[in-house]
């Protein structure tokens, strides 16, 4: 049994132990890095074709009180973008554009919160998801800011 044992080379055993592992490892790693980067080109896609040009119509309105003919410029926008890219439109906001549609969605509840303002948190939350995953800013740092400026405007 010793004579086995002596006969056994080590080396040999990591350097096969280690060769598939290794080969995994750059292979896992790998799989990561193009995961990340074609999720990145989607967003940046998203961003530039339907986010950034709502953003761009919403902005004057934003978390305002309007009417249906103060937003018909950004529901023109919306529809034009809706048929050019529709796979790139989150399935919630076009929910929530729908809903825009209803008689009584430009009415406030008891909180002053009404259908117009979901669609701003819905622009605003994708603007702010891809600023602060990309540039590596807070998303609490932007949401704050906005916000200030939102009240300082108001004020």
């Amino acid at each position: 049994m010793l004579s086995f044992v002596s006969n056994i080379d080590l080396e040999k055993i990591i350097n096969i132990l280690l060769e598939p592992s290794v080969a995994l490892t750059l292979g896992i790693f790998t799989l990561l890095i193009s995961r990340n980067s074609n999720l990145s080109t989607l967003a940046r896609e998203r961003l530039d074709k339907v986010y950034h040009p709502l953003f761009l119509e919403i902005e004057p309105f934003l978390y305002k009180k309007v009417s249906l003919n103060d937003i018909n410029a950004f529901l023109s926008k919306y529809y034009e973008l809706e048929n050019s890219h529709s796979l790139l439109i989150d399935p919630v906001l076009r929910q929530e554009i729908r809903w825009l549609e209803k008689p009584s969605a430009l009415q406030e509840n008891k909180y002053g919160y009404n259908q117009w303002f979901r669609i701003c948190d819905q622009i605003s939350k994708h603007m702010t998801n891809y600023v602060s995953k990309h540039i590596f800013l807070s998303a609490a740092f932007l949401i704050g800011s906005t916000t200030n400026n939102i009240i300082q405007k108001s004020a």
